[in-house]
């Protein structure tokens, strides 16, 4: 860890591309940090080829206004191309009161994840502050076992190989929110003798009211190739196996009754401070 001075007061935490973990935690921890505090950067470098975890384990922050508005907090830098920011940097999350971060972890897009800790000139000798956790992870871990098909977003192909009978699927940007008005497309392909068995394993559309097939954010599962392989004659033969949007505690699995199956996920309008993600698992 590194202190430095400048327009912020930066602290570094820097896996020099190792597979490193540590705690974070605000100023005079667990003594109340001080007030009028402009800025404090907290920045977390991994390697190329990996993604930063955070997750916090105490958040006690001076609480918001009656409008809601944060006097004193933390804001999420989460979607960088380097370890650099500034006043015209886009954020994407701000915490603020005891309102804690979401209980999963809070993961970035690239190598680099930068949060901002601001107090204000009232400190109420009860905000302590906060005390978190961060890991480096490999990016790979998090990478659809399949083809990407190209000039897509997220269209995969999932082929039976004699060497490869399981493996994993996720969602786009996985395990960080996946973008709003997103559609992907995933095909698995068994041998002649083979049938799909896929299991959603996690699931976090946010909050859905109403029924699932009229949800603009789902997981629709179908029995063979999908829709779009079929003539518009043939349109009563389509089998939906299963339509997905509500957070479940329980894995949830589907079985193709021939050697192809396919999965339709799309997402709607993903709001601030909510997420998507699902991880689901294959075995042929």
């Amino acid at each position: 860890m590194q202190l430095t001075s400048s327009a912020c007061q930066c602290v570094y935490f820097d896996g020099f591309g190792h597979l490193s973990n540590g705690t974070f935690l605000s100023p005079n921890y667990p003594v109340p940090y001080d007030s009028d505090i402009p800025c404090i950067l907290y920045t977390f470098i991994g390697g190329e080829e990996e993604i930063v975890e955070l997750r916090f384990q105490y958040f006690q922050l001076q609480l918001p206004e009656k409008d809601g508005n944060c006097l004193d907090y933390v804001r999420t830098f989460q979607e960088l191309d380097d370890e650099y920011v500034n006043e015209y940097t886009r954020w994407q999350q701000t915490f603020c009161g005891c309102q804690a971060p979401p209980s999963f972890s809070l993961f970035s897009v690239g190598p680099s994840l930068v949060f901002e800790f601001h107090s204000d000139s009232y400190r109420s000798p009860y905000d302590i502050g906060f005390l978190g956790t961060f890991h480096f992870r490999r990016k790979k871990d998090y990478m659809t076992d399949g083809l990407k098909l190209p000039s897509t977003e997220c269209d995969y192909y999932i082929k039976s190989e004699d060497d490869r009978k399981r493996g994993k699927f996720f969602s786009p940007r996985y395990p960080y929110n996946i973008p709003s008005k997103s559609k992907c497309n995933y095909w698995f392909s068994g041998k002649a003798n083979e049938l799909v068995r896929v299991t959603i394993v996690k699931l976090n559309f946010g909050r859905i009211t109403g029924s699932c097939s009229s949800s603009d954010s789902r997981i629709t599962v179908f029995d063979g190739k999908g829709p779009q392989w079929l003539h518009s004659e043939d349109s009563g033969s389509i089998v939906m196996l299963g339509v997905f949007c509500k957070d479940f505690g329980h894995n949830e699995t589907v079985v193709s009754s021939e050697s192809n199956l396919y999965v339709e996920f799309i997402s709607g309008e993903v709001m601030k401070n909510e997420t998507v993600r699902i991880v689901g698992v294959l075995n042929i």
